[in-house]
């Protein structure tokens, strides 16, 4: 590992806005062994590397020193992601998939199992009333 690598590694903790005992909690080692990464004399593992990208760390930064192409808008709503619980993280899923149907696409859904889906080419209209239509005799 190269000191550029411990300098980065270190940047990073400093943007996290974290102690070394808490970065190195994360990366689950000693902060004697955390001391050697940064000074360039131990390579983090994989492992390592792995546990610092799911508290947010840039690692193609500390890697490479290429920073992740994320606006800040981005950033901010990835940080807010991972703050929620399983539940809340499928309904935000859930209602960014929504979103993302083009406005072209028809999705329709009922509460008696009607489900309805495909692209609207022309205008239309859908009766989906259980109501019979009455004949004009």
């Amino acid at each position: 590992m190269t000191i550029e690598i411990g300098k980065r590694l270190e940047k990073e903790r400093i943007r996290l806005k974290m102690t070394q005992d808490r970065f190195t909690h994360f990366v689950g080692v000693k902060l004697r062994t955390y001391a050697k990464y940064v000074k360039g004399e131990t390579e983090i593992t994989a492992e390592g590397l792995d546990n610092l990208a799911g508290i947010g760390a840039d690692v193609l930064y500390i890697v490479t020193g290429k920073h992740s192409v994320i606006s800040e808008e981005e950033e901010a709503l990835l940080a807010a992601y991972r703050q929620l619980n399983l539940t809340e993280r499928l309904k935000v899923l859930n209602m960014a998939n929504e979103m993302s149907i083009p406005e072209n696409n028809l999705r329709v859904r009922g509460n008696v199992g009607q489900y309805v889906e495909g692209n609207m080419h022309a205008p239309f209209t859908m009766n989906v009333s259980h109501a019979e239509k009455k004949s004009k005799d």
